[in-house]
């Protein structure tokens, strides 16, 4: 069983290296729910994931909308009896500062900066 003051701080701002001028906002609720909120350009209009923590791995689940989804996408069963539902697993490291996802891609937190 874990607390939601167990899971490491998932929360926060991340870049990802394949979209230099979007960014990854994750806010962690208190039921360890997870939102992405993420823009890939300025100009382009945000997009939402929703997922869960699991220790110290962020669980997406993906729609099954018809695009392709991304390398290391599985199938599991979420909680038992459910659907079968197409998953995306992000490892987060000791110190929050990264997460690693299965098709290579790292995302890096975002450390504000004081002036």
């Amino acid at each position: 069983f874990q607390t939601f003051a167990q899971v490491p701080m998932a929360s926060g701002t991340f870049s990802d290296p394949n979209h230099e001028r979007g960014s990854r906002k994750i806010t962690v609720n208190n039921d360890l729910s997870i939102n992405i909120l993420g823009i890939d350009e300025p100009d382009e209009a945000p997009w939402h994931l929703a997922g869960f923590l699991d220790g110290q791995t962020i669980v997406l689940k993906l729609q099954d909308d018809g695009v392709n989804p991304p390398s290391g996408t599985t199938l599991e069963v979420l909680q038992e009896g459910g659907p079968i539902v197409r998953t995306f697993r992000g490892s987060i490291d000791s110190n929050g500062n990264q997460i690693k996802w299965p098709d290579g891609n790292v995302w890096t937190r975002v450390l504000s900066s004081s002036s």
